[in-house]
């Protein structure tokens, strides 16, 4: 699973401590924190630069309280994952698409790893994914990505916590869906160098969506869009109902339709349910 040559970074991580700039973005590495989103939510504030986002990627070697969405635990081996955030600082005027970060994250990650010779698809709204070989094409979990905002009076803060299995998880691993692993092994300046590679994918996705919204980022997601024409299980809180996903909207929102209404179709949104592929 290590398809191309990797590029490896001349740094360490504790290069990282306190931090330093990589290009426009703040970088920085902490050995062990609780989550990486909850650090950067915490903070009163983010280093100051010249970018008008005062983007900040920060990785971490473990996370002992990592998340996933609804609050689901993130379980991270130490060595084998990616556990970072991006914290930007966003003004009032400029909140009008970031109900879709969580897509545009995942559609810039696995277009970079593309680059790499790793397919990746992603499902709906935020799981990163390999599909199995097989008839059943089976999906398999290698990563996911948590967004969360932070608003005040002058503005907000936007954070994007990305996890990813960077390498061959260890046997015994209980896991409650099928997982995988982006590669068999990678050292680690390879492993500084596909982090720092996520981070400015991640900022320039930002960047992108803040100044030209949503909609051109549309045909990129039919590209690694898992669930298209899947059946689906659609969980409610009111009951699980079968469906077949059918895309998105312009606003990012799944498309569906019910297998007990043939014929119509309905938008669910994040908020509202979670998804899972069936296996007919």
């Amino acid at each position: 699973m290590n398809p191309v040559p990797l590029p490896e970074h001349s740094l360490r991580p504790e290069d990282y401590v306190p931090g330093r700039f990589e290009g426009r973005l703040w970088v920085e590495w902490r050995d062990c924190l609780d989550s990486t989103n909850l650090e950067l939510m915490r903070r009163p504030s983010l280093p100051e630069s010249e970018h008008p986002l005062s983007p900040v990627w920060l990785m971490a070697g473990e996370q002992t309280a990592g998340r996933g969405r609804r609050g689901k635990a993130w379980k991270a081996q130490p060595g084998h994952a990616l556990t970072a955030s991006l914290g930007c600082e966003l003004p009032p005027d400029r909140l009008a698409d970031v109900g879709a970060v969580p897509l545009v994250a995942g559609i810039v990650i696995a277009e970079y790893l593309a680059t790499l010779g790793v397919d990746v698809m992603v499902k709906w709204p935020n799981d990163l994914c390999r599909v199995l070989p097989g008839p059943r094409r089976t999906l398999a979990k290698v990563g996911g990505i948590l967004c969360e905002m932070r608003t005040r009076s002058q503005g907000s803060r936007l954070v994007i916590g990305c996890g990813l299995n960077l390498q061959a998880l260890p046997e015994g691993l209980v896991t409650d869906q099928p997982v995988a692993a982006l590669f068999d092994t990678l050292s680690g300046p390879q492993s500084l160098a596909l982090a720092l590679g996520v981070g400015q994918v991640l900022l320039a996705g930002v960047e992108q969506l803040l100044a030209e919204g949503f909609g051109v980022f549309s045909a990129r997601w039919q590209h690694v869009d898992v669930l298209a024409g899947r059946p689906v299980r659609v969980h409610h809180t009111q009951g699980p109902r079968d469906a077949t996903a059918l895309g998105i909207d312009a606003q990012g929102a799944l498309q569906v339709c019910y297998d007990d209404a043939p014929g119509h179709l309905a938008v669910v949104t994040a908020e509202q349910v979670s998804i899972r592929p069936r296996a007919d």
